[in-house]
């Protein structure tokens, strides 16, 4: 399906946002840490250790080598919205900068009509540039929840992809995008600075293990005509290296 101008320009202009996003978040970890990302003019890499997994530019979405080029920016999104939460986000940043551990994963959800086809595809092109790919069981039959990365040294960033089966036709590609974050907060101190930073009601989800207790809280920074920017931060409960080391099964 060939792309209107205005949808490029607009779709283009979710790219740039995501963008600015990640930059906050690089110029942030910069300071006191080798950051897991690299900037390069208008396009930002992802690098699970020494490995590429991810590229965002202006023109397009590429998961380890695999360009979505041909699915993207097929909606129309909102060019005259002027209010975005870059800056709120940066604000959030400077709060939790003592607190930050490490960029745990960034990630993109979005349907598709066969699960399994969806995967073959994904595994197709990890094989083909010699990465490796994970799967923690999502306990749902209509959900797989996949990783691209380097788990042998579980501080790792990796990229995680969440695939939904949808029965009925998809005719837009309306991809969600996750950033997400381990802190040493409690989801005490996360809902207090959330609440300042971005205003009442900014986590919509959180995940609460039963005799545990709330181990990752999650908001939106943008819906753009469905298109969202999630921010996943993780409490001072959550245990990464025993989500890398137990809960992540080797696909190939």
């Amino acid at each position: 399906m060939a792309k209107t101008k205005k949808q490029l320009e607009n779709g283009f202009a979710v790219n740039r946002l995501l963008i600015e996003y990640l930059k906050n978040l690089h110029e942030m970890q910069a300071v006191t840490k080798k950051p897991p990302m690299k900037i390069d003019d208008s396009t930002v890499t992802l690098y699970s250790g020494k490995t590429k997994v991810f590229e965002i530019n202006l023109f397009d979405v590429i998961v380890a080598e695999k360009s979505f080029e041909n699915r993207i920016n097929l909606v129309d999104f909102d060019s005259d919205r002027k209010k975005y939460n870059v800056d709120k986000f940066s604000c959030f940043l400077s709060n939790i900068s003592n607190n930050f551990v490490r960029l745990n994963h960034l990630g993109i959800s979005f349907n598709c009509e066969d699960l399994d086809n969806e995967v073959e595809h994904i595994k197709s092109s990890v094989l083909r540039n010699s990465l490796k790919l994970f799967e923690e069981e999502s306990n749902d039959f209509t959900q797989r929840w996949l990783f691209i990365g380097n788990v042998s040294n579980w501080k790792n960033s990796l990229f995680e992809i969440v695939l939904n089966k949808r029965n009925k036709d998809i005719n837009f590609w309306i991809p969600h995008f996750q950033i997400d974050v381990d802190t040493t907060l409690t989801i005490e101190q996360i809902r207090k600075i959330t609440n300042k930073v971005f205003g009442p009601g900014f986590i919509k989800w959180e995940l609460d293990v039963p005799d545990y207790g709330v181990v990752l809280a999650m908001g939106i920074l943008e819906n753009i005509n469905g298109t969202k920017i999630a921010l996943g931060i993780g409490t001072n409960l959550r245990n990464t290296k025993f989500h890398r080391e137990e809960l992540l099964k080797l696909v190939i």
